[in-house]
């Protein structure tokens, strides 16, 4: 028994004796009355009226007691503190009626003795079934109510004590052990009832929770009888069937179903006590298929015979929709929506399987975007995206309904012609057909937020089965003949030859070595020259430049592109600034008045988009103690409209140190008034490939003439790079050029060697251009 259920029976108890105590008081105190008056007939004095006090005294303190009792909550009818107050008020009335066999018992009158003996008899009876709820209670009326006259008789003669006194004691002790009884039967009884009622309490609220959990689950939930007909089923299964609850109600699922697997899931539940279902579901009383996982379960009765049973219903249709995003995700490519590279080696394989058995040949094409970087870096990655875009829908339009074309990364595209014949030769030509129908619709100009842009591909194909094991080889056979198209002038095509794979295998060990360039200080600074329109020093730019302990020097235009490709540039931009930073302070002090020499670094697009770029270019500048005027960033025009409030953002935050920036190989990309109107620019770079042919090409002339007339109306310092020839220099001179860097003033020089250029410089009479 629970502490709880022992207090409620303990309350209950407590209850029984105050609410039969009404009944009781009015029959003890006309029996006293009676009692009482009988004596006085035979007694003198005031001795009947005195017990009758005592006894109406009792129970006029317990009829008040009795009335407090009623008055108080039901939450304190239970308090201890009751019960010992009506045990106290049992003694005292006990007492009172115990006194009788003193106070009202004749010695001499042999029939109002008897009178007093069975009145007193009676009132302990009478004491066992009122008292029994607690049979302390009991016990502690009865004994005082006859001990007392066990003693009167003990005081009479022997002959009358010996049988009367054990008499009484027996009564007495019979009296105490009737009580016991019914005070057990009653106890078992008030338990019952209370856990009784527990127990309809726990099922009502069990019955209450069940209805809620049917009526509010997630799932969908039906019952089912014996025979398989739904008998009862929530609201979620009428969603997920699709039906209406009328028409569900009734419907034999052992017979009436379409699917025999689900009706075989409800024969097992019936028959086992188990069944499972996982499948589409076609309802029956509605016109819809719907993806299901049902558990089903029997229900069995008190001998374990399956009485019906319970499903519980999981639609599918959300999961597998995940299920196939997932998988989408996984094959296809989310900018495009072609195959990527784990779909298409998963079809090379078995394109490549079905060539070997049948004796077949098929082509693998691979496509790069001829400087796509450029548009990315002019116009946006929005622009960039949309270009890709173009390319897969052009793409797709030219293949048969067995090629796949897929794109594996960046501007790469590849595609399969799994079925080229039976003889390699008329399998070449189909595939070198094919890239020619290729390069002519990917060429044609794209449309795009308002500008016409044109791409190029260059592609590599290789040939399969051949001598290639896995498709992996493939691939790499095709990404070297790309290579090798690009290096032989892009926008062509080349087929794969075995070379190739060396040429591919040299670019990944130059990757390896330009890893560890930095680590070995393999890499160093040169500086070329800037001069001005008298040919005075203004400046240098620091160009990197790395020499192998094996392979010498190698050239910038073969490390710099993979240093992108590959992510490092990041390392090697933050190399070159911060020794570019150094060389200012050192090179200051090879000058005779200390003026520090300005620098300009070139900036890697993925180098400014970093977030803390501003902060690195300060900590650098502090650390080297030079400031920011002696430093010019070069920035190409792609990283300054990508984002361009970005872009502003850190302008301005690096123009408060005094860095002044530069537009490298201005007239290449997008070349627009605005973001030079909005950007804190100080410097354009007219870009070498138009300085080359100023002379002899006009439309080159035309493009520096006109980048040169912005700058100046944008009060703007130009810088023209390249500058070869006294023809060359002559034409920018006259078009008001104003600084000029290339190999007719000097090739680009180690640190020592532009330290004496420095010092045999005589310094301009007037503040560089642009300041």
């Amino acid at each position: 028994m629970t502490a709880k259920i022992a207090q409620q029976v303990r309350s209950e108890q407590t209850r029984q004796l105050y609410d039969g105590f009404p009944l009781t008081c009015v029959i003890s105190v006309a029996v006293a009355m009676l009692l009482a008056a009988t004596q006085a007939t035979t007694m003198q004095g005031p001795m009947p009226a005195i017990w009758l006090g005592l006894v109406l005294g009792a129970y006029g303190a317990r009829t008040l007691m009795y009335r407090s009792y009623q008055q108080r909550a039901d939450r304190q009818r239970g308090d201890s503190v009751w019960l010992g107050r009506y045990q106290i008020a049992v003694i005292l009335t006990g007492l009172a009626w115990g006194s009788a066999a003193f106070l009202i018992f004749p010695p001499d009158n042999l029939p109002h003795q008897l009178i007093v003996s069975v009145i007193l008899a009676g009132v302990a009876a009478s004491g066992v079934t009122t008292l029994a709820p607690v049979w302390t209670a009991a016990a502690i009326f009865i004994i005082p109510v006859l001990t007392p006259l066990m003693l009167r008789y003990a005081w009479f003669e022997p002959s009358v004590a010996l049988p009367m006194v054990p008499a009484w004691g027996l009564f007495l002790l019979l009296l105490l052990l009737t009580g016991r009884r019914i005070h057990a039967t009653n106890l078992a009884n008030i338990r019952l009832r209370l856990e009784m009622a527990v127990r309809q309490t726990a099922l009502r609220e069990s019955e209450e929770l069940y209805r809620l959990i049917f009526k509010q689950a997630p799932l969908g939930i039906l019952h089912f009888d014996a025979d398989g007909n739904i008998i009862d089923c929530n609201e979620k299964f009428v969603e997920i069937i699709g039906s209406s609850r009328d028409r569900l109600l009734g419907l034999n699922m052992v017979n009436d179903l379409r699917d025999d697997a689900m009706k075989q899931a409800v024969r097992d539940a019936l028959s086992t006590g188990w069944g499972y279902y996982e499948g589409t579901y076609e309802s029956v009383t509605a016109d819809k298929a719907t993806p299901v996982r049902v558990f089903f379960n029997g229900i069995r009765d008190d001998v374990g015979e399956i009485t019906g049973g319970v499903g519980v219903v999981e639609d599918f249709t959300e999961r597998q929709r995940a299920e196939a995003l997932v998988e989408r995700h996984a094959y296809y490519d989310a900018l495009t929506e072609l195959p990527n590279r784990r779909l298409l080696l998963d079809r090379l394989e078995q394109a490549l399987s079905r060539c070997r058995r049948h004796g077949h040949s098929g082509a693998l094409l691979f496509l790069d975007l001829d400087h796509f970087k450029r548009i990315n870096d002019s116009l946006g990655h929005g622009v960039g995206d949309e270009i890709l875009r173009g390319v897969a829908q052009r793409l797709g339009q030219a293949l048969r309904e067995e090629d796949t074309a897929a794109r594996l990364s960046g501007d790469e595209f590849v595609v399969l012609l799994p079925e080229l014949g039976d003889r390699s030769e008329e399998a070449m030509a189909q595939a070198q057909g094919f890239a020619g129908r290729v390069q002519k619709i990917l060429e044609s100009p794209y449309e795009i937020h308002g500008f016409r842009l044109q791409v190029t591909p260059s592609i590599g194909l290789a040939l399969f089965p051949g001598d290639a094991d896995t498709a992996q080889d493939i691939l790499r056979h095709a990404d070297a003949a790309m290579y090798r198209a690009k290096a032989e002038g892009r926008a062509t095509y080349r087929f794969y030859l075995p070379s190739m794979q060396d040429e591919a295998d040299e670019r990944l060990a130059l990757e390896s070595d330009l890893r560890r360039a930095l680590d070995r200080r393999e890499l160093s600074l040169n500086f070329q020259p800037l001069v001005d329109r008298n040919q005075y020093l203004v400046g240098a730019e620091a160009l990197v430049r790395w020499f192998h302990p094996v392979r010498g020097s190698v050239k910038p235009t073969d490390f710099i592109p993979l240093s992108e490709q590959t992510g490092l540039i990041l390392n090697i931009g933050e190399w070159v600034l911060r020794e570019a930073c150094l060389a200012i302070a050192e090179l200051g002090a090879e000058t005779p008045d200390g003026t520090l020499p300005r620098i300009s670094v070139n900036v890697s697009p993925a180098q400014f988009r970093q977030a803390d770029f501003v902060e690195r270019v300060r900590q650098t500048l502090d650390a080297a103690g030079v400031p920011g005027n002696a430093l010019t960033l070069e920035l190409t025009e792609g990283v300054l409209i990508e984002d361009l409030a970005e872009a502003t953002a850190k302008m301005h935050a690096l123009k408060k140190l005094g860095v002044r920036f530069a537009v490298d190989d201005f007239g290449r990309g997008y070349s627009s008034l605005t973001y030079l109107k909005r950007l804190p620019v100080d410097v354009l770079k007219v870009d070498q490939d138009f300085v080359r042919d100023i002379t002899v090409d006009s439309n080159d002339a035309a493009m520096v003439d006109t980048i040169l007339t912005m700058a100046r109306h944008l009060g703007l310092s130009s810088v023209a790079e390249g500058v070869e020839t006294p023809e060359q220099l002559a034409f920018l001179m006259d078009r008001g050029c104003e600084i000029f860097q290339g190999f007719y003033f000097s090739e680009p020089l180690s640190q020592a060697a532009f330290a004496r250029y420095l010092r045999a410089s005589t310094p301009p009479s007037a503040t560089a251009a642009g300041d």
